[in-house]
């Protein structure tokens, strides 16, 4: 992972895993990464850079430590320095913190932006009647849909439809965010730049064009959604990029539990490992944040007030064995849950 990408995903303020970035950023989902994803406020961006090349870090690491711009806190968390803090708000000016990556929750961004990209090309060249073109590559899927879908809607109403869009959405915005977003389409007589190519025009790191154009494309996403019925045609290169908030297993999971909320046969009904049940509770109690005061009416009150007389201060430095010391057969689930409800109030 490259230096300015470490150094976006760090604080000043609380020591993080770099492991944990990573994946999130693959989408390596446990339960461990998702908990700690939440804690750095980091999961909307799960499964943004699949083909990470964590083989640098190290190295990139040990470059950011001597230039004094990260620390080390202890043998596996890491912290921006004073500098480092200064040179990210500068480096990431342009990033919208509040309004983050989103959409990347609900839906699967970097399958639409291919999606997008294609389109805008297919329908720019069509509106020059031109067929004699080479097509930006994409997988073999994706490409087909493009296919199906250019020919359901092939008119001269779509190339209004898109330019409106196009329009709209980046009037919205700074100049240079508009200008940004503009250089990376292709179209007739134009060819898209890269990241790096953006990088290297702007006199910029690589990470702040790639954070903004993940940043840029949630907010097209949420565009197109709350203005639909003005684009219907490009509502449907949403048309299977759709995700739910946990995994099909863990919601099964959760309805169960709202049914009969007893662990064990919940179990013993799915044929999975309690550990399973546990697991599946614990994320949809991450992720879907609405569901917190459920659980904690369907437990053991005195087990909350254990926890609760036992843990105070900064969540992220609460450790099991505090409690399994008192209690020796003390259920980590209940620990990780009760943590979890906690981040939610405390947010």
């Amino acid at each position: 992972m490259n230096y300015d990408l470490i150094m976006f995903f760090l604080s000043a303020k609380q020591p993080r895993r770099i492991r944990v970035i990573e994946n999130t950023l693959t989408q390596r989902r446990t339960v461990s990464t998702l908990f700690w994803g939440m804690r750095y406020g980091i999961n909307d961006f799960m499964g943004l850079l699949p083909k990470l090349d964590s083989n640098t870090t190290t190295g990139e690491l040990k470059r950011l430590i001597n230039a004094g711009l990260v620390v080390q806190s202890d043998a596996s968390h890491y912290l921006l320095t004073a500098a480092g803090a200064a040179w990210v708000h500068k480096a990431f000016h342009q990033f919208d913190y509040h309004e983050g990556v989103k959409m990347n929750a609900r839906f699967n961004l970097r399958q639409f932006r291919s999606r997008f990209l294609l389109a805008v090309q297919i329908v720019s060249e069509f509106s020059y009647q031109n067929s004699h073109y080479y097509p930006m590559l994409i997988n073999d899927r994706e490409d087909q849909f493009i296919k199906q879908w250019f020919h359901h809607f092939k008119s001269k109403a779509l190339v209004n439809e898109l330019t409106s869009l196009l329009n709209a959405f980046l009037s919205g915005m700074s100049d240079q965010l508009a200008y940004q977003f503009s250089t990376i389409l292709n179209g007739h007589s134009t060819t898209g730049m890269t990241i790096f190519q953006q990088a290297a025009k702007f006199k910029s790191p690589v990470a702040p064009r790639l954070v903004d154009e993940w940043q840029l494309f949630s907010c097209l996403v949420k565009f197109i959604t709350i203005h639909q019925n003005d684009y219907p045609s490009l509502v449907s290169l949403l048309n299977g990029t759709q995700r739910s908030l946990v995994s099909n297993s863990a919601q099964q999971t959760y309805q169960m539990f709202l049914n009969r909320p007893q662990i064990d046969w919940i179990a013993r009904a799915r044929r999975i490992k309690l550990s399973t049940v546990r697991e599946h509770l614990l994320e949809v109690a991450i992720l879907i944040p609405r569901t917190n005061a459920y659980f904690q009416r369907q437990f053991d009150h005195s087990i909350w007030q254990y926890l609760e007389s036992t843990y105070h201060g900064n969540i992220d430095d609460w450790q099991f064995s505090t409690i399994k010391n008192q209690f020796s057969n003390f259920d980590y689930f209940y620990f990780r849950m009760y943590q979890i409800l906690r981040s939610h109030v405390d947010e």
